[in-house]
């Protein structure tokens, strides 16, 4: 990492992040994208060697992001989290993807108007369900252009999503899916996942 760098990464630990915000070796983040406060009780993480250009969004400072080593999330694609999502090593995310684990809004509408009313400075709503639940993203994965993964799901190890997709059930490992709702349209050949690459040699 350059000195700038970790220079930057640096004041955004002093004056943002504390412990709740680390990455590895290697990792370039934009770091105006991490939305995490050093009170927060859950964590945002990347591993090695990640690049990350979108947004990581640890929802009411509860949620956990962990992204394992080699990974790239692309520009306009927003993370965000209240339980858990996990991403490992080695998975593509493209640009304008949107992977949430929960509802972002309560049902009732009552609760979702005071929900709005707190950005103009009314009480915030003393009880909120957002029915979060976690999502997995196994090694190897793929995920293109405009995607969008809801709660509760898992994508096993080296499947692909294709652009545009709208995932709402577990997809399983070796596959491409595809529609909305995603569905598998293809078995992949366990030869195509990467997990004897290193550093792009295999």
């Amino acid at each position: 990492m350059r000195l700038r760098a970790r220079f930057k990464l640096w004041l955004f630990r002093v004056r943002r992040f504390s412990s709740k915000y680390r990455q590895g070796r290697h990792t370039s983040a934009d770091l105006s994208k991490i939305i995490i406060t050093k009170t927060a009780s859950g964590e945002i993480s990347l591993g090695d060697y990640v690049i990350c250009a979108g947004e990581l969004y640890s929802f009411f400072n509860k949620g956990v992001i962990s992204i394992g080593d080699c990974s790239y999330v692309g520009q306009g694609t927003r993370i965000w989290s209240l339980s858990r999502v996990d991403i490992g090593n080695r998975v593509l995310i493209s640009h304008d993807c949107f992977i949430c684990d929960n509802l972002t809004h309560p049902v009732d509408a009552r609760v979702r108007h005071q929900q709005y009313m707190a950005k103009h400075g009314y009480p915030f709503p003393a009880a909120i369900e957002l029915e979060e639940c976690p999502i997995t993203i196994g090694d190897d994965a793929w995920i293109a252009a405009g995607v969008t993964i809801l709660r509760g799901v898992t994508i096993g190890q080296g499947s692909i999503i294709a652009a545009g997709s709208v995932v709402t059930k577990n997809i399983p490992a070796g596959v491409i899916a595809a529609g909305n709702p995603a569905i598998m349209v293809k078995q992949l050949e366990t030869g195509h996942f990467g997990g004897d690459v290193v550093n792009g040699i295999a």
